[in-house]
């Protein structure tokens, strides 16, 4: 039997080097592509949180704001700094107070204030406030319309030491506020501190805080509020620059504190 060897052939090497050029140009645009696609997410992901990291931080320190006693608002830190007292509860007391328009001997302490049925559900009653008119009269070592609480039940309120105040409110109303707190933008983060005493006139950035938002700046001065009298609101504004990568959010937040005399 004669066997007969077909006649085949393989690749050339110029065919194999022209694959090689044709795969190798397929693969650069493949890698191109999915570089593009990831860094699309990636972009994608950056803005995202940015935003809700903005959203997140400011609509919190709105409704701090919008829940605070109104003249308690004041700038701390040359503007880095908003300052405010928390309102834990409110209502009416019934009768008028020791005052200095009343010339009535202090108390307060001996003989609880009546007052109108109130529920406290979060926060702690540190201080009772009453009529302040601007907040040189809440804080420091002389507090005119501001006293320290001892104890409170549902319908009265006992103070640490007898107090006359420097006016009766015009409604008769009473504020219980927390000890003052703060935001604050320091080291490019936007925090928030607790807890600060009322003879305090600058915020300690190493003080325990709260943090907020990382890479916050400010868009010229990152606090304003409006001068406020006695039937007008109070304006706080906050203008702040948030950060992520190469993106950036300009904010400007504006809360109005109701001032309920």
């Amino acid at each position: 039997m004669k066997l007969t060897l077909k006649n085949t052939q393989g690749f050339t090497l110029i065919e194999l080097i022209a694959v090689m050029v044709i795969l190798g140009v397929l693969a650069s645009f493949s890698t191109t592509f999915v570089v593009s696609v990831m860094r699309s997410a990636v972009d994608v992901s950056q803005k995202n949180r940015l935003l809700s990291n903005t959203q997140l931080a400011t609509n919190y320190m709105a409704r701090r704001l919008r829940n605070a006693l109104p003249f308690s608002l004041r700038l701390l830190n040359d503007g880095a700094c908003i300052q405010f007292m928390p309102i834990v509860a409110s209502g009416l007391y019934m009768d008028l107070l020791p005052s200095e328009a009343n010339g009535a001997f202090a108390s307060g302490s001996f003989t609880p204030i009546t007052v109108s049925p109130f529920l406290i559900t979060s926060g702690s009653a540190d201080y009772l406030a009453i009529a302040a008119s601007n907040s040189d009269e809440l804080y420091g070592a002389v507090t005119g319309s501001l006293a320290s609480i001892d104890t409170v039940t549902e319908n009265t309120i006992t103070l640490d030491d007898d107090k006359r105040w420097l006016r009766n409110s015009i409604n008769q109303r009473f504020y219980i506020v927390e000890s003052p707190s703060a935001f604050c933008v320091f080291n490019q983060e936007l925090r928030l501190y607790r807890d600060i005493s009322l003879s305090n006139v600058l915020v300690d950035p190493s003080s325990d805080y709260d943090l907020l938002s990382m890479s916050v700046n400010a868009l010229d001065d990152p606090f304003t509020i409006s001068s406020a009298v006695e039937d007008r609101n109070i304006r706080m504004t906050a203008s702040l620059v948030f950060s992520v990568g190469s993106h950036r959010i300009n904010s400007v937040k504006q809360v109005v504190v109701r001032n309920v005399p």
